[in-house]
């Protein structure tokens, strides 16, 4: 994550003329209207000294961009560096700004001035660390956060965000080495856990996933993601009835989590229960998801549900956001062999084929199309070489009411 100041430490001992005081600990605080106001009275004091009154701009632009009114933060921060151009930390937040709205180029320029400024200043060195993090450029943002940690050896944080980066890059045990590391700083840290969770996962460790996901969930019991995060465990080991419950109880903590109702409507198609996954799907999509994943699939959804119109249109608009993927070119194919559009079938399982020669589902769905529309031959040949790269295939399409003969 981004290093933004948490407490007002630039001038650290000149909180303003007398009886300010009250209006600098609730500016400091970030938190909402109050803190706004707070920082307003500030600024608008004629008591102000020019370096204060930057101050407050900036403590004010940190509590817009938490309510992500990022024109608002902008404009606080530039105001703040045109009143005092030589303060490292405004320069280093409207870093952060610029980051929190992906323009990391800006993003870099901001960090790389706070730097110049101030040699032994290191959140700017994490945070440029970061949007190198973001752009995926993995090698530079180890650099960095390498730099950072020799800087201050006391920052759990920097370790993680190491952590994600080799992570990232496929260091999976390099990853859980520093993530150790930020435990051993704070045995406390519910994140550490989260982010060992996740590499265990993609290790394939599902058991010592769902172990650190239980101790992150008892420091944190509050966070619907780490309940997410448990749950694709659980589905991964096929224990469909006990992802659903994380979901149930995730979506319970936060009802518009779009993750969370994405999941849940694939732990219901698991279970074979259609109508729910659809309504999860409509209403993560109603809360404004435009991920091509979601509409492949609430596509697949509704050809379960024999409504093949509405599925196309899904498949369709997921094509449309992720051009030539496989899996959504599959989805769309059976949803044509369901509606006996065997030319059109053919066609989207061979285009999958084509980006992905071992696609079992693909190469079997080609040959029942094939097979359905006359060509005998071609049909058995590919239904044979689905077999050979997974034998369970025929079971799968069957259980989907489709078999060769």
């Amino acid at each position: 994550m981004f290093a933004t100041i948490l407490v007002w430490a630039a001038l650290a001992g000149a909180a303003g003329a007398a009886g300010d005081d009250a209006a600098w600990k609730v500016c400091k605080t970030h938190q909402g209207d109050a803190a706004i106001t707070a920082c307003t009275t500030l600024i608008q004091s004629q008591q102000m000294t020019t370096a204060e009154r930057a101050t407050a701009l900036m403590h004010r632009g940190v509590a817009y961009g938490l309510k992500k009114r990022y024109d608002l933060a902008m404009r606080d921060m530039d105001e703040a560096i045109a009143v005092n151009p030589l303060d490292a930390v405004i320069f280093n937040e409207r870093g952060v700004v610029y980051g929190l709205t992906d323009r990391y180029d800006l993003a870099l320029e901001n960090f790389n001035r706070a730097i110049e400024l101030d040699r032994t200043y290191s959140e700017p060195v994490v945070n440029r660390g970061f949007a190198y993090y973001k752009q995926k450029l993995y090698d530079r943002a180890i650099s960095e956060y390498d730099r950072a940690i020799a800087m201050d050896l006391t920052k759990p944080q920097r370790f993680i965000n190491r952590g994600l980066a080799y992570s990232a890059k496929g260091m999976y045990d390099r990853a859980i080495e520093d993530y150790n590391l930020a435990i051993a700083l704070k045995p406390d840290d519910a994140s550490a856990y989260a982010c060992l969770g996740d590499v265990y996962r993609k290790k394939g460790m599902n058991d010592r996933a769902i172990e650190n996901y239980d101790r992150a969930i008892a420091l944190s019991p509050n966070n619907a993601n780490r309940f997410i995060a448990r749950a694709s465990t659980f589905s991964d080991k096929g224990r469909n009835d006990r992802a659903l419950e994380d979901l149930d109880h995730a979506l319970a903590l936060d009802p518009k989590n779009v993750t969370g109702l994405t999941n849940r409507g694939n732990a219901y198609i698991a279970k074979e229960m259609y109508t729910e996954a659809l309504r999860d799907f409509d209403q993560a999509a109603e809360l404004g998801s435009n991920d091509p994943t979601l509409f492949n699939d609430r596509c697949w959804a509704l050809t379960m549900l024999n409504r093949p119109e509405a599925a196309l249109a899904d498949c369709n608009k997921s094509l449309g956001l992720r051009p030539n993927d496989p899996s959504t070119l599959d989805s769309r194919g059976f949803t044509l062999l369901r509606a006996k559009q065997f030319a059109d079938a053919v066609r989207d399982f061979s285009a999958a084929l084509a980006l992905d020669p071992k696609q079992a589902s693909s190469l079997y769905g080609r040959g029942l199309a094939k097979r359905l529309s006359g060509d005998t031959a071609g049909g058995d040949a590919d239904i044979a070489a689905a077999v050979q790269l997974k034998p369970d295939i025929a079971a799968e399409f069957a259980k989907l009411g489709f078999t060769p003969h």
